[in-house]
């Protein structure tokens, strides 16, 4: 297929940032651990009754030999026998921007290990804490908004994808957002990003760009109806512990938004797939190999 604009695809990621990662969130939450196990549990029923594949990032300390709440090796191992994607989510869910290169590279050197030990299989996709960073100068992209002292720190997205790159991944899911685009949400607030989005290779990495805020509510469903009339990639997300707190990522919307994908995908109109599928597009970065 190589030349063709990419067909209606969707990604479903999931942050599976266990108890270690969100004693590092920015809320400090508690019992993460438990309830991304019990949340991770559910959400592989719900998507293996429509025959459906997801993507759970997980921090690599989950995957270590270990009790629950900071790790969940069967887990994760479980994650791939049953046909999803394990990619990597940091090592303890660090904040990338401030890691130096010789850091940075030991943390997804490290994570990756504990999780191919785990799965006993290659993990080549990425997920940044945070979706950060989001400094990228070639996009205008300059890492604004509410992570503004990464102006200062070693890491932008390119040297995270380089990073990437020399330690073996093949994908990254990224969230950068071009100043003009920043501008028009603020004047207006509406988001321009919501809507397909063709990857983009930076680095030698193939990227998908997030096409909106996390979960599945009005704003995800319209990218997804986008996607399946007009074609492109829809990149959707949530975490395994915010399944039943009542947010976008709750489990009554997500419900509905597997159903839609199983009928678009039933219908033709959808191709539902992990980014290990998708990273070997062409130069462009908007054709499927």
């Amino acid at each position: 297929m190589s030349g063709q604009r990419l067909p209606a695809t969707l990604l479903l990621y999931w942050d599976y940032d266990g108890e270690i990662g969100g004693e590092r969130s920015l809320s400090g939450t508690q019992g993460a651990g438990e309830l991304g196990f019990s949340g991770t549990a559910r959400i592989l029923d719900l998507l293996d009754e429509r025959n459906l594949v997801g993507t759970f990032a997980c921090v690599g300390y989950l995957a270590l030999e270990g009790p629950l709440p900071y790790h969940a090796r069967a887990q994760v191992s479980e994650i791939h026998t049953r046909g999803h994607e394990v990619a990597s989510h940091a090592w303890t869910h660090e904040y990338l921007p401030a890691l130096p290169a010789r850091a940075l590279r030991e943390v997804l050197s490290r994570s990756k290990q504990a999780l191919e030990d785990a799965i006993g299989a290659q993990v080549v996709s990425f997920v940044p804490p945070w979706n950060a960073p989001h400094r990228f100068f070639s996009r205008l992209s300059l890492g604004l908004g509410q992570f503004r002292r990464a102006w200062r720190q070693p890491t932008d997205l390119p040297a995270l994808c380089r990073a990437l790159r020399e330690t073996g991944y093949r994908t990254c899911r990224v969230a950068y957002e071009p100043l003009p685009f920043a501008l028009w949400r603020r004047l207006t607030g509406r988001d321009r990003l919501s809507r397909p989005l063709a990857p983009v290779g930076i680095e030698g990495v193939r990227c998908f760009r997030c096409t909106g805020a996390g979960g599945f509510d009005e704003e995800p469903r319209r990218v997804l109806e986008r996607a399946a009339s007009q074609g492109g990639l829809a990149v959707t997300w949530a975490h395994p512990h915010s399944l039943h707190n009542g947010s976008p990522q709750d489990e009554r919307y997500l419900v509905p938004f597997l159903d839609r994908a199983r009928e678009l995908r039933d219908e033709g109109n959808l191709v539902v797939t992990v980014p290990s599928k998708l990273a070997a597009g062409g130069p462009a970065g908007d054709t499927l190999p």
